[in-house]
């Protein structure tokens, strides 16, 4: 199965489709939000390891950014 980055919640939608990365291995936490007054579950990276592409070049991504553009250390 594989989760889409467009997801719909209760009427919201959160798009992002680019940057895509891949990785050899990635860490998944649940992480609760609340929608109105209604909770949904989202898988959300932890933590990353082993190597990171994109485009075919070895990357480093940072979890927590203020910018879009810094969301990849080696970029």
């Amino acid at each position: 199965m594989s989760l889409k980055i467009e997801q719909k919640l209760s009427n919201r939608e959160f798009v992002e489709t680019e940057p895509r990365i891949s990785t050899d291995g990635v860490i998944l936490v649940p992480m609760k939000i609340k929608i109105g007054k209604n909770y949904k579950y989202v898988w959300i990276a932890d933590e990353f390891f082993g190597d990171t592409y994109l485009y075919g070049k070895s990357v480093t991504p940072n979890l927590i950014v203020d910018k879009k553009e810094n969301l990849l250390y080696d970029y």
